[in-house]
Parts: structure tokens; sequence; C-alpha cells
């Protein structure tokens, strides 16, 4: 749910970005068309990037969160039904996930451990981690990375239309 959410809301900036860009008349219509283009692709490639950088995160993320959720385990003995379970370490965490089909560590804490406030835990991880990749996805990697094709686009299709215009009225 965080992605697409977080998906919709840079949907409806950049809109925004391309339709007030689109029409500010302080700006040339070149100036316009080139800031629009550069606002689209970097929507564009930013959500599917984003997507994509996310979900290739997954494996590992869970990695980083077994470590976490075994650490709280380890440094809270006193929680809600991990006393009984003993002393908690990573190894340790992975073995019972494997012996109990669990496929991930979440899982395994609603069915054997039952703490709902390491379930919350738990849940921030993974909306820390899409949270961090879209905003350096969108934010930061692909703007820096769009600004010199968009610009260039953007020249060739003002010099295209320029051209065309040109070849439409010669000069007498």
């Amino acid at each position: 749910m965080v992605t697409h959410m977080t998906v919709l809301g840079s949907t409806l900036i950049s809109s925004m970005y391309v339709i007030r860009t689109l029409n500010n008349d302080k700006l040339d219509s070149e100036k316009r068309k080139t800031l629009a283009i550069n606002d689209g692709l970097t929507w564009a490639v930013s959500t599917v990037g984003a997507y994509l950088l996310d979900a290739k995160l997954a494996n590992w993320w869970e990695d980083v969160t077994r470590r976490f959720v075994a650490n709280y385990l380890k440094n809270n003995p006193n929680e809600k039904n991990t006393t009984e379970l003993g002393d908690w370490d990573v190894t340790k965490l992975n073995e019972m996930l494997r012996k109990n089909n669990c496929k991930n560590v979440r899982d395994f804490n609603l069915d054997f451990i039952k703490n709902p406030k390491l379930t919350t835990y738990i849940d921030g991880m993974g909306v820390l981690k899409t949270v961090f990749v879209f905003g350096m996805v969108y934010r930061y990697i692909v703007p820096t990375l769009i600004m010199k094709p968009a610009n260039k686009l953007g020249a060739y299709i003002n010099a295209k239309k320029a051209e065309k215009q040109n070849n439409q009225n010669p000069k007498m």
C-alpha cells in the first residue's frame, strides 16, 4: 500500500508540475515544452525505477529485518511469548523460520511469537525501506540523471518545430 500511495502522490504532484509549466505565460513556449518533458520523463523513469529497486531490495531487506527482530528479541526477553523460546540470534531465528515453514519474519511473529508491538516494528521496517527507496529515486537519483537527456529531447523537438515552420514559410 505504501508503494502505491507514494506513486499516487508523485503522479499528482508531477501532473500538477507539467500542467502549471505548460500554462506558465512567463516562460517562452520552447522552455515550457522542455521543462514539461523533463517533468514527465522524471516521473515515468522514477516510477519504474522505484518499483524495480524496491522489489530488488526485498530479500536483502528481509535479512535486515530478521537481524533487527533477533536483536529485539534478545534485548527484550520479557516481551510477550519470547521468554519460553530461549536466547535469540539471527541463526536461531532463521532455523525457526525454516522449521515452521514461515516465508518471512512477520508471519513467524504473527503465528508463533504473537507480539503485536513487534508486528508494528516489522511493518515499520518495510515502510522505512519503501519510503527511503522512493524518496531517493523520485527526488534525487532520477532528476539528476534525466535533466540532460530531457533538455536534449526538448531541444530536438523545438528544432524540428522550427525547421517545419521555416519550410512552411520560406524567406523571399
